[in-house]
């Protein structure tokens, strides 16, 4: 049985295409908690009642904000950058441009901007393997490290950029934290980096 601890970002991305989609309500909770629950949807159905009732109770965390997690800086042969000042050019304008696609459907993508090989140097060529790797990740790993990178980043801006207060600055800072607040979970709550 999945949880926010072990559910990864590939099935986060799928859990919320699902809870999002047009589907009827029912079909949509028959689909949620077989991806949960490791079964078919003709499996859930085939539960009683009863049994199904109580599935959807344990599954329901999936209606909540995730918890509060420390980041951690390894995954497997990654490391996450902490360090804004090491996120050249082209890795700022590709997660400004990650981020107009919705941190839900471009978590992996974003997580890729920033992130190192652990044994090596970032190559740009080979960003769609970062992502596809981080697809596997745990989701609370990446959010974690996401949440966390985007606020040391806010918080960079602001402090040592003069121009932090010009127009121009303030509409990037705008644009990051509403992205920011568009990590939402399905019931609607949002899950900002002010909870985390």
């Amino acid at each position: 049985m999945k949880n926010w601890q072990t559910i990864t970002v590939g099935e986060y991305q799928h859990l919320m295409k699902l809870i999002h989609s047009d589907m009827d309500e029912f079909d949509k909770e028959i689909n949620i908690c077989a991806c949960l629950s490791g079964k078919t949807p003709t499996d859930i159905e085939a539960l009683d009642f009863g049994d199904y009732v109580e599935l959807k109770k344990r599954l329901s965390w999936v209606y909540s904000t995730p918890p509060k997690s420390e980041p951690r800086k390894y995954y497997k042969r990654y490391r996450f950058i902490y360090d804004i000042r090491k996120i050249n050019t082209g890795r700022y304008i590709s997660l400004q441009t990650f981020l107009g696609g919705g941190i839900v459907e471009q978590l992996s993508n974003l997580a890729a901007c920033i992130i190192n090989p652990r044994w090596g140097m970032y190559d740009a060529t080979k960003h769609e393997q970062y992502a596809a790797d981080i697809m596997e990740a745990p989701f609370i790993l990446v959010y974690s490290n996401l949440l966390f990178f985007c606020e040391l980043f806010t918080n960079f801006i602001q402090a040592s950029l003069p121009e932090a207060n010009s127009p121009e600055m303030q509409k990037v800072l705008t644009h990051l934290k509403s992205n920011l607040d568009g990590l939402f979970i399905a019931n609607g709550s949002r899950s900002t980096s002010d909870a985390h």
